[in-house]
């Protein structure tokens, strides 16, 4: 299996309307009694669960509790109904819009990242490799 970076996605909190008052950023700690809601853990596959644990041990905080959902898309109107907060792609706002609120987290807190896989056992064809090579370019800026 080949793996390349193509995309670093930067993560925002995405709270509910009934928390519009909070300000930007937000310290995780004024969270606390919150609800989580995140993607399942894919064996293997570190993603937002991982990245939110890093954050939470950086605030010294950890949620009231966590919901597991199968997709980001999911949450969405989760959160947005006040059945809890995320941390999400700041992209996410293009699919949400103004069902929710977003703020940055006053804790640091790493980006995703996206990535292409491909089988090593394959040969890639001249459209794959004409593919990476622009995804990597992109990726990295040297378009």
């Amino acid at each position: 299996m080949e793996l390349a970076a193509v995309k670093a996605m930067p993560l925002v909190l995405v709270l509910p309307p009934r928390l519009s008052a909070l300000p930007d950023p937000v310290d995780l700690t004024d969270l606390a009694d919150e609800a989580w809601i995140l993607p399942t853990q894919i064996s293997g596959f570190p993603g937002l669960l991982e990245l939110a644990e890093q954050l939470w041990r950086s605030a010294g905080a950890r949620p009231a509790s966590i919901r597991s959902v199968s997709t980001l898309q999911t949450a969405v109107p989760l959160i947005a109904a006040g059945m809890g907060i995320s941390l999400m792609p700041r992209s996410i706002t293009d699919i949400a819009g103004t069902r929710v609120e977003v703020r940055n987290s006053l804790q640091p807190v790493a980006p995703l990242h996206a990535v292409m896989v491909w089988s090593r056992q394959l040969p890639p064809s001249p459209v794959l490799e004409l593919f990476l090579g622009v995804a990597q370019r992109t990726y990295t800026g040297e378009l």
